[in-house]
């Protein structure tokens, strides 16, 4: 309606075919082809909820808050303990409104749409007369996920097709930037970064950490455009930094202040083993980092993980880490030739980020210290889904630099062979070593066998429950799949029951630390 809304109004003034021919432009017919393409197939084929965490968060608090009306800390059913922040469960629902009910086909579009949002953010400085540059680069930036989270030959790739937020973040960082670029250093841009980067806080925890990144790096980019600073210029970079970081700050806290309210419980304590402040984290991470507090044998052995993670833990097609840091630099290697007259922003990015990448290790460094128990810390448990969306995003926001570098560089030709390049590279690749036998364009629909039968059992009695209902489930024999399907199809809230698997005291003995039982519920034995 506020579209077209527009419209009319441009109409009257005569200015409609002005805009069309703005919107004419790769960047957003990219976004709209790509919408509409993701609209169709999604609508057709009808894609269900299958990851692990969709079941216990992400999927299950986007339905509460659209059944219930209410943001998924307050809404009724099994989330009321989750505390991720609520960002992509507001995008899902505003576009819950093809059908009755929840619509998890929906869901997908919802996210996909932000995904091609963020991408033609890559194409943004690019003119009506650079689609073949920016055919290029776009094709290169929708493989970029698989590059950096294949699936093992012939296997199944959720990629585009799940409802989690490691994916959105990292598309959102990189495309936080690349609007920045496109800016050209505006003060109204300033308002529409700010705006995103408010979003980027609300996707998860972590995400407070990306926007006041991405805050940073226009600041200095703010700060250093033409030379050292001046006083005038300083203040106007300061003044930026607290337009940017404020709302990102406020924001943070604020969904904290309500999560607290509406669960009773604290949204700033974390740790698996005991309890801990996230700046009681930071002061104990840092002393011991520091030598300024005796380091733990837990904090000791982590660091030296850490540190080698770069080059023992994969996290792209190329291996570990230290593969994804040289495509990079390759992309800002040329970047910065080809931009003769900006190549101190190029620097900037390279260097700031860098910087931003290790500070990045030492928070992950503190989080598997405090946070996981030993046996899942000394696994680096999740650390792709952790560390693998920094790499995404900022190889998305290199890549916007290319774009910058082929529309305003004094060798475009070589911006456009290396975006090629990194496209030919990413589709071998993709191929050769990661080639999944079946994606978001054809997910497999046995795959929805097991759900589709919760959900007929839960239907069954559905009609007999209230949201204050309480049920105790039974399911022998499950490891937890059954019980998460079921706290997403029924109706009411689940009894807190014994059963589950988690860690033995067997452990120091030299056993797995694994034991097992039949299921009614996760609990802590």
């Amino acid at each position: 309606l506020a579209a077209a809304g527009c419209a009319v109004w441009l109409a009257a003034g005569g200015g409609l075919l002005r805009a069309a021919r703005r919107l004419a432009a790769p960047g957003f017919v990219f976004f709209a082809a790509a919408g509409a393409v993701f609209f169709v197939l999604f609508a057709a084929t009808k894609p269900m909820f299958i990851a692990w965490d969709e079941f216990t968060f992400w999927g299950t608090a986007c339905k509460a808050t659209k059944l219930g009306n209410a943001l998924h800390a307050a809404a009724p059913g099994n989330v009321q303990a989750g505390s991720y922040n609520p960002g992509m469960m507001l995008l899902v629902y505003f576009f819950q409104f093809f059908g009755k009910g929840f619509s998890e086909w929906s869901a997908f579009f919802a996210y996909d749409t932000l995904f091609a949002a963020c991408m033609s953010a890559v194409a943004a400085p690019l003119d009506k007369k650079r689609w073949p540059t920016a055919a290029v680069l776009l094709a290169g930036c929708f493989l970029l996920p698989w590059f950096f989270s294949a699936p093992g030959l012939g296997g199944v790739s959720n990629i585009y097709c799940n409802v989690m937020g490691d994916l959105p973040l990292a598309f959102v960082f990189g495309g936080s930037m690349c609007l920045y670029l496109s800016l050209h250093r505006r003060a109204a841009g300033g308002v529409l970064l700010a705006v995103t980067l408010g979003f980027l806080t609300l996707i998860k925890d972590m995400g407070l950490a990306y926007a006041l990144i991405v805050a940073g790096l226009a600041c200095a980019d703010w700060l250093f455009a033409d030379g050292w600073p001046g006083l005038k210029r300083l203040a106007k970079t300061l003044g930026l930094g607290a337009a940017l970081a404020g709302p990102v700050l406020a924001l943070f806290l604020g969904w904290s202040r309500y999560y607290a309210a509406a669960t009773g419980a604290s949204k700033v304590t974390v740790g698996s083993e005991e309890q801990v402040g996230y700046f009681g984290m930071l002061a104990q991470g840092v002393g011991q980092l520091l030598g300024f507090t005796g380091r733990t044998e837990k904090f000791e052995k982590l660091t030296g993980l850490m540190a080698r993670s770069v080059v023992t833990v994969p996290v792209c097609l190329l291996g570990g880490g230290i593969a994804a840091l040289a495509v990079i630099f390759g992309l800002l290697a040329v970047a910065w030739a080809a931009l003769a007259g900006s190549r101190r922003r190029v620097v900037q990015f390279a260097v700031l980020g860098s910087a931003c990448f290790g500070v990045f290790l030492l928070f992950h460094l503190f989080l598997y210290t405090f946070v996981l128990s030993e046996q899942e810390a000394y696994q680096l448990k999740d650390y792709i889904r952790y560390i693998g969306p920094y790499y995404l995003g900022w190889a998305l926001g290199a890549v916007g630099l290319l774009a910058l570098a082929a529309e305003k560089g004094v060798l475009p030709r070589v911006s456009r062979a290396a975006g090629l390049g990194l496209l030919a590279g990413v589709c071998l690749l993709a191929g050769v070593r990661g080639r999944p036998a079946a994606g978001f364009w054809n997910m497999p629909h046995t795959l929805y066998d097991e759900r589709r039968d919760v959900a007929a059992r839960a239907a069954s009695v559905n009609g007999l429950l209230d949201w204050d209902d309480t049920v105790l489930l039974i399911s022998q024999g499950d490891k937890a799949y059954r019980w998460n399907y079921y706290a997403y199809e029924l109706n009411a809230r689940l009894g807190r029951g014994f059963g589950g698997f988690g860690y033995g005291p067997d452990v120091e003995k030299g056993g797995t630390g694994w034991w097992d039982t039949t299921h009614m519920n996760l609990v802590n034995p």
